[in-house]
Parts: C-alpha cells; structure tokens; sequence
C-alpha cells in the first residue's frame, strides 16, 4: 500500500516537476492531466488536504474557475467511492475506525466546497459553480443520512443543495443569452435526480420519499425557459434521463421513470422512459408484497405479529432467481457489485414506516434456504401459476390503542 510518507515524496516530486516545466515557460498542462497525475501520486484511503493541493496547483483562490471546478468535481468522485469504503482503508493499514473514516469524509465534502468558488450570478460561470455546490451538499446529505445524522442536519445540507439547484437553473437560463453557451440539460437533470433521491452516483440512496414539489420546481424551470430554446431543452433532459436511467440501481429505476414520463409527457424523445415504465407496470401484476396480520385486529395495545412474504407468478420467480437472497446478510448489488445487507436495508425502512404508530418488539427473517410455496393468486383467486416466498416476521405493539391501521411496508428488488 503507498503510505503517507510515499505519497508525500511523490506529491513533492510532482510539485518540483510542475515547477521546473513553470522555469522553462511550458505550459499550461491540460487541467485534467494535472489533475489525474495528483491522483496517481496520492493514497487511494486519504482524503485530500489544502496543503498538498496547494503544493501543486498554486494558491486555490487564484486558480482558475474551471480547474477549481474539476478539482471539487474530482473529490465528489471519491468522497463517494474509495474515500468512504473501510475496504480501502484496511488494504492501506489505515487502521481508522468508522467514526474516524466519517469525520475524514466530512472534512473531504468541506475541502470540496471550498474549493466551488462563489460568483456572481451573471458569471459566466455562475451555473455550474452553483451546480457543483448542489450536487456536493445532496450528496454530504445521503451520506450523512445513512449513517443516521441527526435530522436537523440533514434536512439543512439537504435544502441547501435544493436552493443551489434553483439557483444553478436561473443562473444557466441567464447564460443562454451569451453567444458562447451550449446547450445542456445537466442543470435540469441533475436537480430531478436529486428531488428523486436519486444522485447521479446512483449507489448513495435507496429512499423510497421523493420531493414532489421539487420535481415539480424542474417542471417550472424548463417551463421557463426561452421560447427559442425550451424545445431543444426538452429533449436534451429527455435524452439524459432516459441515459440516467441505465445506470440507475434497480431499486430506484421504476419511480424514476414514472417521475420522468409524468414530467415529459408524448414527448418522442422520452419513448425508451415510457417503454422502461411499462415493463415495470407490468411487473407489478405479478409481483407483491404481501403483509399479514397474526393475531388480535380489534386494536389496543397488546403484541400482534406481522407475517411478510413476496407473491409472485412462478414465472417471475423462476427468472429472477427468486426471492430468498432478501433475507440475506451478504448479497451483492447487481448493478454495482458492492456487498448489500437486505434484511438490515429491509428492517430499516420497516422500523422507519411503522415508528409513529407502533413499537418494534423484534424483527426474524426467514432462512436463505426457504423454498416457496403454492398460493391463491391475488388477482384471479386461482392456486395455479403462483406462489409465495416467507421474508420476515415482525412483532410489534401499538403505540395508542386507536391505532387502527398499519402503514404500507416496502421492500427493494433488483430488477
């Protein structure tokens, strides 16, 4: 593993490098080389410090816009890859502790923005200043919020980021009027993504509660775009959701797409959303989640078990591999390849929906080795074609006796 001590004689090396081709008057480098070579000559498992960035790149408040831009652009890629994985950490002998790797990922997201610069809003660059401080506070957000940050936290980085991308479409829409400004949806798809919970480093989130008046926040901004350039705009967001979406995690596609068919419309160029949302509108009548009572259902405040199984068709089932591996502690992300703990993502959202009415007395899943059974089907009333797969048994207890009514449940399938 490169320790410290070799990533600092490498980033000095670098830095005398740069300096010697500054004597010879050769340059400017590319930014993005520059930019790849403090990569290369940095620990994977350290965060960047000012210090060091300002060792190779010159004082960061006078660095140009664009490098300042790539350069925050280039942390948020690791703030929510390497940097935050305790696998990197062990294969460099870190040692830290997850409190400690959390603190250094927080302090990565303050490094990141400060180097955003803030500029007027008739910057030229004014957008996408604005923009790379959205996309960082959402994303210090999510984090934050899976590792169970207190709330007043989350929701002030979470509506600052919001704000930001307001002001990023207002500012993009002004900068349409200058004569070297090319058209780009990012301003519009990346501020739906976010009201969806749904960043463009798709992996961060698997929350089910979308922002709706922020959707519909993106609706109005594309609205209001110039007469001249709101068709072409239009079909540039639609081209980059239905790309988005490809790259999405399963969980999240189906809301996305009916969050983008629903704010597109016919438009043609959203026909591959409107295919995607069929195909899981169609899944949906032969997949369910089913919940069912076990015990006492005239109310008051004695325990009661609640019994909840995947139905699905035979079919579906059979192709998806089943339904068993979401009672497992160690499945893989398909899209992803990162290890994924379903039944502690299931019992999360399950504690989640249920702690304004009920207690959670406790929460045993079915064994990996559950074979599914033959059931009526919840649409003809007939056994044949399918068949249900046990997931978790929870016992809970009500929290007032007129607590009459269970809140829906939810479970996340990679399809």
């Amino acid at each position: 593993p490169r320790t410290r001590a070799l990533q600092q004689r490498h980033l000095a090396k670098l830095a005398s490098s740069l300096g010697s081709l500054r004597e010879l008057q050769i340059g400017p480098l590319p930014v993005q080389l520059l930019i790849d070579a403090f990569a290369a000559s940095h620990s994977s498992a350290e965060v960047y410090q000012p210090a060091d960035l300002a060792a190779v790149f010159g004082p960061l408040d006078t660095l140009p816009v664009a490098t300042r831009l790539k350069l925050a652009d280039a942390m948020r890629q690791r703030l929510a890859t390497m940097w935050r994985n305790q696998q990197v950490q062990q294969q460099a002998g870190t040692k830290r502790t997850e409190q400690q790797l959390a603190a250094e990922v927080v302090r990565g997201y303050s490094v990141a923005l400060d180097l955003v610069p803030a500029l007027e809003a008739f910057a030229p660059e004014a957008w996408q200043a604005l923009l790379a401080a959205a996309d960082l506070n959402f994303d210090q957000a999510e984090y934050l919020y899976g590792r169970k940050a207190d709330l007043a936290t989350y929701t002030g980085l979470r509506d600052s980021a919001f704000s930001l991308y307001s002001r990023a479409a207002a500012a993009y829409t002004t900068a349409l009027g200058r004569p070297n400004t090319q058209p780009a949806a990012r301003p519009f798809i990346q501020w739906f993504k976010a009201a969806l919970r749904a960043s463009d480093l798709g992996f961060l989130t698997r929350q089910d509660a979308q922002n709706t008046p922020q959707l519909a926040a993106v609706a109005q901004a594309l609205a209001a775009l110039p007469e001249a350039h709101r068709a072409r705009h239009v079909e540039l967001f639609a081209q980059a959701a239905a790309r988005s979406l490809a790259e999405l995690n399963p969980e999240l596609k189906h809301r996305y797409a009916r969050a983008a068919a629903e704010l597109l419309g016919d438009h043609p160029a959203a026909a591959p959303i409107r295919a995607t949302l069929a195909y899981y509108q169609d899944l949906l009548g032969e997949v369910q989640l089913n919940v069912a009572v076990d015990g006492p259902t005239t109310g008051g405040t004695q325990p009661f078990g609640l019994a909840v199984s995947v139905w699905s068709t035979v079919a579906v089932s059979r192709e998806s591999g089943g339904f068993a591996k979401y009672v497992t502690a160690n499945g893989w992300n398909p899209m992803t390849g990162e290890q994924i703990d379903y039944r502690e993502l299931f019992e999360k959202k399950a504690r989640e929906a249920l702690a304004d009415r009920f207690e959670v007395l406790s929460v045993a899943f079915a064994k990996p080795e559950i074979r599914p059974t033959p059931i009526d089907s919840p649409l003809t009333g007939n056994r044949e074609g399918w068949e249900q797969t046990p997931i978790a048994y929870l016992v809970l207890k009500a929290k007032d006796p007129a607590v009459d009514t269970i809140p829906a449940l939810s479970l996340d399938m990679d399809f």
